[in-house]
């Protein structure tokens, strides 16, 4: 599951494929300009108020990481899968 350090620097990118948003496309100064996301919210039956202490307490999203934080991603992901499995 985990990858190598050569497959995670090259992780999610695709070089020749489109830019995110077609209007970006042709002029970058769209990048500037603020997007909302509406995010909707995600029901974790299993996430108690004491697995959820855990969690913040265990891991930092913005700690250091050599592979643009897929690393920390992974280690949220085995650690909530832990309780899904409970």
């Amino acid at each position: 599951m985990f990858l190598l350090q050569d497959e995670a620097a090259q992780y999610g990118i695709d070089w020749h494929g489109p830019m995110p948003n077609s209007e970006w496309a042709g002029d970058n100064a769209h990048l500037d300009e603020s997007v909302i996301v509406d995010v909707p919210d995600i029901i974790l039956p299993f996430l108690t108020r004491n697995v959820y202490h855990r969690l913040v307490q265990q891991f930092n999203p913005l700690s250091e990481s050599r592979s643009f934080g897929l690393d920390i991603y992974l280690q949220v992901v085995a650690f909530l899968t832990g309780f899904c499995q409970d």
